[in-house]
């Protein structure tokens, strides 16, 4: 990158980054049938266990819609690592529990995501991490507020 890079450069730059760093995830955890929006849910199963969560719930966690989130839970299902169940108090609601099995791939998939964010970073000085971390999160932050303000942008004309 240029040494007087525009907002342009550096943005093209951070998106590169990430989408390697996705991908990257992506290949290391495709094995084990495990990716993001999984790994979002068994994490926020997890963390609030033995309480259920709702699908609705999960959906907002992984940024997903509540019909993405139907067919992302029935594969957790048919792994064995999520478990459906009516809520005995309201029988139209459906509680969302992690099994054993869900809770054992999430703190073993943790721990390995953990060594590989260690081994990512490792050469990384923890003020400039932190001081990243918090600049991304201002971006996201300013990014949906753009989102809200500013139009699409139009399609070329045929032609």
């Amino acid at each position: 990158m240029p040494a007087e890079a525009d907002a342009s450069d550096v943005l093209i730059a951070l998106f590169n980054s990430v989408g390697e760093l996705h991908d990257t995830l992506e290949r290391i955890y495709r094995p084990a049938r495990l990716n993001k929006q999984k790994f979002i849910v068994l994490t926020a199963l997890a963390r609030q266990a033995p309480a259920p969560a709702l699908a609705t719930q999960l959906a907002e966690i992984a940024g997903v819609t509540r019909a993405s989130m139907t067919t992302l839970l029935d594969a957790l299902e048919r792994s064995g690592w999520i478990e459906r169940r009516r809520d005995a108090r309201d029988r139209r609601a459906i509680q969302i529990h992690i099994t054993d099995a869900g809770r054992a791939l999430v703190d073993a998939a943790a721990a390995h995501f953990r060594d590989v964010c260690a081994r990512l970073i490792q050469k990384t000085d923890t003020t400039q991490l932190a001081r990243l971390a918090r600049r991304c999160e201002t971006l996201a932050k300013d990014a949906r507020a753009l989102s809200r303000c500013v139009p699409p942008f139009p399609a070329p004309a045929k032609a």
